[in-house]
């Protein structure tokens, strides 16, 4: 019983990281577009967000790290808002260009932290040029490599070693329910 109360109230702490953001429009809008595979981008950021907070909680117990700011980074580190695959042209190759279109649409609806900044604008180092900063930046960038490939891969439906189904769903519909009953 301790093990249940202990995730249940991990995940409210998580949710509570997150509440401001995952009800806003443009949030929402993510899962409009398809990410890796058939996981929409909302899912994929759900599922960053929530093991770089577990991740960073973790760690916090040893570092300097913070876990809200990696759970805030993690959930809009890809809101570039547009389907890279419809082929439309566009000025550069996505995985090299949609962190700075990403770190733009954040910080034009929500204020973010530098630790949020960074992550959100490193998170596809080496292909950006700039080093992440932050230990959140650092646990943004390998937890979304990590995601990816479980994602292009399908290692999440064989192993079920992905929440966005579960945890990331859960993680959304509490948050929306919370915030619409206040």
């Amino acid at each position: 019983m301790a093990k249940k109360q202990k995730r249940r109230e991990k995940q409210l702490s998580y949710n509570e990281c997150i509440a401001d953001l995952i009800n806003h429009p443009k949030v929402r809008q993510m899962d409009h577009y398809i990410h890796h595979g058939s996981v929409s981008c909302l899912e994929h950021c759900l599922s960053v967000s929530f093991y770089a907070y577990s991740l960073s909680r973790r760690l916090s117990r040893h570092f300097r790290t913070d876990p809200r700011s990696a759970a805030r980074s993690g959930l809009l580190h890809d809101l570039y808002l547009y389907d890279p695959h419809d082929g439309q042209p566009r000025e550069g190759l996505h995985g090299f260009t949609h962190p700075a279109r990403a770190l733009a649409n954040a910080s034009k609806w929500f204020d973010l932290n530098a630790d949020e900044a960074d992550a959100i604008k490193n998170h596809m180092w080496p292909l950006t040029p700039h080093l992440p900063r932050s230990s959140s930046s650092w646990i943004i960038c390998l937890i979304d490599k990590y995601c990816a490939v479980n994602e292009r891969f399908y290692l999440s439906t064989q192993f079920r070693l992905y929440p966005h189904n579960a945890v990331g769903r859960l993680a959304v519909e509490s948050a929306w329910v919370e915030t619409a009953s206040n």
